[in-house]
């Protein structure tokens, strides 16, 4: 009995390990992004411009932008055409 549960909590926590850290790193990703992007924003921005989660929407958006023509326009492709 006790050999049965130990092994199925065991499982339990192994299963949950990794959605915890999942979610555990983006929201260290996005706090990270919105303080460092949020901070600079706030230097370069007036008030009334900067608003709570701008600094994340930032961050995502230079995370995504390789180059000029290529910002938002999806994943690469491997044959242009």
């Amino acid at each position: 009995m006790f050999k049965y549960l130990s092994r199925t909590l065991l499982t339990g926590f192994i299963t949950l390990l990794p959605i915890v850290l999942t979610i555990y790193l983006l929201y260290w990703l996005a706090m990270t992004s919105e303080e460092l992007m949020g901070g600079l924003l706030k230097r370069v921005l007036i008030e009334d411009v900067y608003f709570p989660g701008l600094g994340m929407l930032v961050g995502i958006v230079v995370i995504f932008c390789r180059s000029d023509d290529e910002c938002l326009s999806g994943p690469p492709t491997l044959w242009p055409g």
